[in-house]
């Protein structure tokens, strides 16, 4: 007996000190978390991995042998089940669960009562598959084969039955290889489908303690699930209102222990906070750096208020509007204090009956906190007045400030400000509540959008044309012509110089048409002339009083040869080549485009002309 007790401290003494070296998924602190169903090692590692958990003298395996670990956390009580297939049917796997919910991986060692279920069937028709599928009814059985019924040291079945798991525990799955070939094996999960092991539920902080009696030395986190050591630093957990300078850093036990995870972790301030005021721990999510679970969830943002009796404060709220004959009762607030009023009344409470500054003085063995709040009493039930309803011109807005600050006030839209600015059409609502009562009122707005552009124009008007205006603009009142019309609409029949002015109460426009008599273009084509240079019809050429926009002159002589060509009207002078031509007549073809009434009209024309010299 002496002999198995030092056997067995040796083995606890190793167990101790191989906690501290870094886990691997052979060890319970590096267990792979379950995500999906199915997981295949094509190899299976070699050795009980850096510590040994597994104690032979109470567990139905026999040895922790080339180990590999997996963890879940169940969402919803149910039956765990899985089925474990080696690559080669001929070897021999063996496994134990275990809830490690209130526990940690040091704990299986030593701890019997951890243990769920069991398998080390091995030899015989027990080789090959292995698992929880409910094929027996056992779930603790030892080595070998055939044993009915089996116990922790002799095995019936290489399956046990489905286990039984609670929700919101953590379990971790040991699978030993009892063979020790490097073959592999593939592991289905897909037999507990409905109890949520695959997790896609965000962490979240679920508890903290501040330690301190007088200051925060240590701030203590529980997540409601594992997280991944590696995604979880200081800069996740920032403390806003803090004024001083202080070391602050993050440990955990699993963590420190070179494990992949952990569920609770230490803040420790150095030196420790002993500020006052309004202090809130973060866990800052902000996309890049995250807090994951075993399943890369990431945690949600949250925010949480800290306190002790050193950081505690009273707050009385803000000053107090009562109508007459109400009455308020104060709350000072925190546990621990003993409080004195302005009137020397002590207790955590104070009623107030009447107008006036009331305070209380609060005092712990590490602080004393004073606060105090104006009271003040009205009978009068408010009266609100919006205005009439109104039409807003473009650009114009409506400005409200009260200055009642002992008032609540609630708009249509929530918005809780006694100032408040209209700027589009809408029905605005106010309700305004003092002690004694609420008022309200409605105001409808109107806004009016600006006038069309629109611009006059100057044309002509012939006999058969319609001349037709029409400046509509749905955001104009009135309509007046020059000669009293009132409609935005109106055929023009008759030349002249046609003005409107229209518009609203915000703004008006005025255009001119003008509408000129109808042109009818002469042409001037004289039949003799005389470049004598007297100054007198030296030239021929073509007289209009509208301009001509195209011309195209040509002249020829009695046999048809052309004698002279222009296309700018500057007119013929009787030669050719430099050569005065002989007297006589000469035809003459001209093309040309007049523009009468703004409009183009093109024109062929011939005839004749007497040369004389």
């Amino acid at each position: 007996m002496r002999e198995y007790l030092m056997v067995l401290i040796g083995v606890l003494v190793m167990h101790i000190e191989l906690y501290g070296q870094p886990a691997t998924p052979q060890d319970c602190l590096g267990a792979i978390p379950v995500c999906q169903e199915v997981y295949t090692e094509n190899q299976s590692p070699q050795g009980g991995g850096s510590v040994l958990e597994i104690n032979t003298q109470f567990n139905c395996m026999q040895v922790e042998s080339n180990s590999f670990w997996y963890t879940f956390t169940v969402n919803q009580s149910g039956n765990f089940g899985f089925l474990l297939t080696p690559n080669n049917s001929l070897d021999d796997y063996d496994w134990a669960l275990f809830d490690i919910t209130s526990a940690s991986c040091e704990d299986l060692f030593a701890d019997p009562s951890l243990i769920v279920s069991c398998n080390a069937a091995g030899g015989g028709s027990c080789l090959g598959a292995t698992g929880a599928t409910g094929a027996s009814v056992y779930d603790n059985q030892g080595f070998s084969c055939n044993n009915n019924p089996p116990s922790t040291s002799a095995g019936f079945s290489p399956f046990n039955d489905f286990i039984p798991v609670i929700e919101g525990n953590t379990y971790v799955l040991c699978v030993s290889n009892w063979s020790g070939s490097t073959n592999g094996y593939v592991i289905d999960f897909g037999l507990s489908t409905g109890i949520g092991i695959f997790d896609d539920t965000p962490p979240v902080i679920e508890d903290i303690q501040v330690v301190g009696d007088c200051e925060i030395a240590e701030i203590n986190l529980l997540f409601s699930e594992f997280i991944q050591c590696n995604t979880l630093d200081v800069s996740n957990l920032p403390i806003t209102g803090l004024t001083g300078n202080y070391n602050i850093t993050l440990s955990s036990v699993n963590c420190d222990a070179g494990g992949n995870f952990s569920k609770s972790f230490n803040l420790t301030f150095t030196p420790p906070v002993s500020e006052s005021g309004d202090l809130t721990l973060l866990l800052d999510v902000n996309g890049i750096s995250e807090a994951l679970d075993l399943c890369d969830n990431p945690a949600l943002q949250q925010s949480f208020e800290l306190s002790s009796s050193a950081l505690g404060n009273v707050e009385l709220g803000a000053d107090i509007s009562l109508c007459v004959g109400q009455t308020r009762v104060l709350q000072a607030g925190n546990s621990g204090y003993t409080y004195v009023w302005q009137d020397g009344s002590t207790g955590p409470e104070y009623t107030v009956a009447q107008p006036g500054i009331y305070s209380v003085t609060a005092t712990t063995p590490c602080t004393v906190v004073v606060d105090s709040v104006s009271v003040t009493y009205t009978e009068e039930t408010p009266t609100l007045e919006l205005g009439p309803d109104t039409l807003l011109c473009p650009g114009d807005q409506l400005q409200f400030a009260f200055t009642e600050v002992s008032w609540d006030y609630l708009w249509q839209d929530g918005n809780t400000s006694p100032n408040y600015i209209i700027n589009d059409a809408g029905a605005f609502n106010l309700s305004i509540t003092n002690a004694c009562g609420t008022a309200s009122d409605e105001l409808n707005v109107q806004k009016l959008t600006a006038l069309l552009p629109q611009q006059g124009f100057d044309t002509f008007y012939c006999p058969g044309d319609r001349i037709f205006i029409d400046v509509s603009d749905v955001n104009a009142t009135y309509y007046r012509w020059q000669d009293s019309w009132d409609l935005p609409k109106r055929d023009i029949k008759v030349p002249g110089v046609y003005s409107v002015e229209y518009g609203n109460h915000c703004e008006s426009v005025r255009l001119t048409y003008t509408i000129r008599d109808c042109e009818n273009c002469e042409i001037y084509i004289p039949n003799v002339f005389s470049p004598n240079d007297d100054g007198i019809n030296d030239r021929f050429l073509l007289y209009s009083d509208c301009p001509f926009e195209q011309f195209e002159l040509k002249l020829f002589d009695r046999w048809g040869a052309l004698v002279y060509e222009e296309n700018s009207n500057v007119g013929w002078d009787g030669s050719t080549n430099s050569r005065n031509l002989m007297p006589g007549i000469y035809a003459w073809m001209a093309m040309l485009t007049v523009v009468e009434n703004n409009r183009p009209r093109n024109l062929s024309l011939s005839g004749s002309v007497l040369l004389l010299r």
